[in-house]
C-alpha cells in the first residue's frame, strides 16, 4: 500500500503519479541501483562479492542476467557505490571485510575499466563500509566517517583512482549510508545525525560549511537512515530514504522505503511511503533512484532479494511549469492512503538540464495520445 502525505506548504497535487506496487526483480543480491545512461536502463547490483550490471527493460523491467557484466571482478567485495560523472564516465567506491581498504575504480562510458586505485585505512581508522561516492564537476570524490563517529571527511579523487588529501567535514551527518549531491558548486550531503530528521549539510569548494539544516521525519515516531540517494530535479530536490519504527522489531538498519520532496530552502513538499514491510519477515535498505525524462525508478534489497519501484514523475510540479496555488492555511497531519480497487491497485524522466520548451513539448505530446 502507498501512503502519500502533503504538507501544508506543498502543491495541492502529488509530485509522482502512477506509483508502482513493489516490483521483485526475481534476482539475489543486494544494492540495487537503477541507472539510466541516456539510451537505455540499467540495474547494478551486488552478488558473489563483486559489482554487476545488467540492462534492464523500461516497461516490464525484466533484467537480462545474460548480457549482465562484472565491472569490479575483485571477489571481495560487499558495498557499493556507483555514480555516473558529468562527462558519462562512472565513478565507482567499493568495501570489504570491515578494516580493510576500500577499492577505488574507473569506468568509460562502455563501461570498461580504465583505472583502479585503493584507500587503505588510516589514523583513525575509518568505517569501511557504505561509503557514499560522487562525480561531479566541482566535486569528485567519496565520504568517510570516522570508525567511532566522530568525524566525517571528503576524500578526492583523480581520473587514475588516486585518492587525495583527507578533508574534514565540519558539522557532517554521518557519511556511512549518506547521500551526496553537487548543485551550484555546493556539496549537499543528505544524512543521519543522530536522526529521527534527516540532516541536512552544505559546504562550499573549500568545504566551509554553508548551511546545515533538518527535514523532519514523515511522523514522529519514524527514524529515518540511509538517505543514501538525493537529487535536484527542477527547483526541488527528491531524497530516498529508510525509515522505521523502532517499537516495530525492524532487525538491525532495515525498514521501509520512502520518498521525500524538499524545496531549494530544504522545506517539506511532499513525502512518500514505498513499502509497507513486515518487521516479523524482513525490512529493505540500500535505496537508490534514477530518472530520465519523467520515468523514476527506485530500487533497494531485502532478503538478499532485489525490488522497485517505479512512478511517473510529474514534471509541471518539479519545474513549477503550471500557476502557483495558495498555500492552505491548514496542514493536512495525516497520511493519506490511496484507494485499493483492484482496478488502481492494477494500475499499475534524469536531467536537470531539460530546458522548458522541451517539457512544454513533452506535455502536449503526452495530451495529444490522451
Amino acid at each position: 500500500m502507498i501512503f502519500l502525505f502533503l504538507s501544508s506548504l506543498a502543491k495541492a497535487d502529488s509530485f509522482f503519479i502512477d506509483v508502482s506496487e513493489e516490483i521483485d526483480l526475481q534476482l539475489g543480491g543486494t544494492w540495487a541501483i537503477p541507472m539510466h545512461d541516456g539510451n537505455r536502463w540499467w540495474m547494478g547490483m551486488g552478488q558473489a562479492s563483486d559489482f554487476w550490471l545488467a540492462p534492464m527493460f523500461e516497461g516490464t523491467w525484466f533484467v537480462d542476467m545474460v548480457q549482465t557484466q562484472n565491472l569490479s571482478q575483485q571477489g571481495n567485495l560487499r558495498d557499493h557505490s556507483f555514480r555516473k560523472c558529468s562527462d558519462g564516465s562512472y565513478l565507482h567506491v567499493s568495501g570489504g571485510d570491515i578494516g580493510s581498504a576500500n577499492q577505488i575504480f574507473r569506468y568509460d562510458f562502455y563501461f570498461e575499466q580504465i583505472s583502479r586505485g585503493q584507500f587503505p585505512q588510516g589514523s583513525p581508522p575509518h568505517a569501511t563500509n557504505d561509503v557514499p561516492a560522487i562525480c561531479g564537476d566541482s566535486f569528485d570524490g567519496f565520504g568517510i566517517a570516522e570508525a567511532q563517529g566522530l568525524e566525517d571527511f571528503f576524500v578526492e579523487v583523480d581520473d587514475d583512482s588516486n585518492f587525495g588529501e583527507q578533508i574534514k567535514l565540519p558539522d557532517s551527518p554521518r557519511m556511512t549510508g549518506a547521500g551526496l549531491t553537487e548543485v551550484n558548486e555546493q556539496l549537499i550531503v543528505a544524512g543521519m545525525d543522530p536522526g529521527p530528521a534527516i540532516t541536512i549539510s552544505v559546504y562550499d569548494t573549500d568545504f566551509e560549511l554553508v548551511e546545515r539544516t533538518e527535514i523532519p521525519p514523515i511522523s514522529e515516531n519514524i527514524i529515518h537512515h540511509w538517505s543514501s540517494r538525493i537529487e535536484k530535479i527542477g527547483n526541488y530536490y527528491l531524497i530516498a530514504t529508510m525509515g522505521r519504527d523502532p517499537a516495530a522489531g525492524f532487525e538491525l538498519d532495515t525498514g521501509d522505503l520512502y520518498l521525500v520532496v524538499v524545496d531549494e530552502r530544504f522545506e517539506t513538499q511532499e513525502w512518500l511511503q514505498l513499502s509497507s514491510n513486515d518487521p516479523e519477515i524482513s525490512g529493505g535498505m540500500r535505496p537508490w533512484f534514477d530518472y530520465y525524462e519523467d520515468q523514476l525508478v527506485v530500487g533497494y534489497d531485502k532478503r538478499n532479494s532485489l525490488y522497485i519501484f517505479t512512478a511517473t514523475l510529474n514534471l509541471e510540479h518539479f519545474f513549477d511549469l503550471e500557476e502557483p496555488e495558495e498555500p492552505s492555511s491548514e496542514p493536512t497531519g495525516e497520511p493519506i492512503s490511496e484507494p485499493e480497487s483492484k482496478e488502481e491497485q492494477d494500475g499499475c524522466r534524469s536531467n536537470q538540464a531539460l530546458f522548458f520548451p522541451i517539457l512544454i513539448a513533452l506535455f502536449s505530446y503526452r495530451r495529444s495520445k490522451n
